[in-house]
């Protein structure tokens, strides 16, 4: 079985660095003690994580979720499913954070920091795009503004088109 979800990052006091990770319905279930994390969340900067589950192993990957679920969602499926590597670079060093590695019907997910995991291509490539939803329907569920999540659309049709046309 292979599993991919979002987690929003929470900090325990307002100055605090280090965020823990929850489901967004953790969240989603107590919005008044979470406004200012959901608030990011809307405005695109939340921090957050990806998790790919294999089985019993989990890929954990941590950055600013908007452009996690961005590329890692929807703009590595393209490319994948013409059997092409996708690397995801961390968004403040640039550092290769996740890279996505087709081996014949398989994709091998590894990373700095990140268990290696392998599915099956057409499984992993339904279950990314299935977590882009989820995320996109948080963001209108919140309130975003369809103009702030135009990039994530069209990263997403794009991404259905590619899986439409195999």
């Amino acid at each position: 079985m292979t599993d991919v979800r979002f987690l929003l990052g929470i900090r325990a006091q307002p100055d605090d660095d280090d965020l823990t990770f929850v489901a967004p319905e953790v969240v989603l279930a107590d919005r008044d003690a979470h406004a200012a994390t959901l608030s990011d969340v809307v405005a695109g900067y939340a921090g957050g994580a990806l998790e790919l589950t294999v089985g019993h192993d989990t890929a954990h990957v941590e950055d600013t979720l908007r452009y996690l679920v961005l590329g890692v969602c929807f703009q590595s499926v393209p490319p994948l499913l013409r059997g092409e590597e996708f690397v995801h670079d961390y968004t403040e060093s640039g550092f290769p954070a996740l890279v996505l590695r087709p081996r014949g019907d398989l994709v091998e997910v590894s990373g700095r920091e990140v268990v290696p995991v392998s599915s099956p291509r057409d499984t992993l490539v339904a279950a990314l795009l299935a977590c882009g939803e989820r995320y996109l329907a948080l963001l209108r569920d919140l309130g975003a503004h369809p103009d702030d999540l135009r990039l994530l659309t069209d990263a997403a049709d794009e991404a259905r088109a590619a899986q439409r046309n195999v």
